[in-house]
């Protein structure tokens, strides 16, 4: 490597920083075992846990996301995904399966568990 790439590297470590910051359950977190992370087109943390599922933007609190009538609260959160049309998929063998839009910041239950 020539000493101009060293050079260049030295200097964007100076304009190149990030934080690491700790979630738990005393920043909001719903539980401390995680399940599955996503980070959303938007830039949100999404985190499923076994006690809920929670919604990051890296500067405010965590907030809890608990669906239509408040199922996702308690509920144990196995997967989150994105699809290509930017909707949020949350699956729960407790709760079902849910979507939500970044657009209307509204959750849909699509259908319940079969444990129901």
């Amino acid at each position: 490597m020539s000493k101009w790439v060293y050079v260049f590297l030295w200097l964007m470590s100076f304009f190149a920083s990030a934080e690491i910051i700790r979630l738990s359950p005393n920043e909001g977190l719903s539980q401390s075992s995680v399940n599955t992370m996503l980070i959303d087109d938007d830039g949100y943390l999404w985190v499923s846990t076994e006690g809920g599922l929670n919604r990051y933007d890296g500067y405010q609190p965590l907030k809890k996301v608990g669906g239509p009538s408040g199922e996702l609260l308690e509920a144990n959160i196995d997967r989150i995904y994105q699809d290509p049309l930017g909707k949020i998929w949350i699956t729960s063998s407790i709760a079902g399966l849910f979507q939500f839009d970044p657009k209307t910041e509204s959750i849909s239950s699509i259908f319940d568990s079969p444990r129901h």
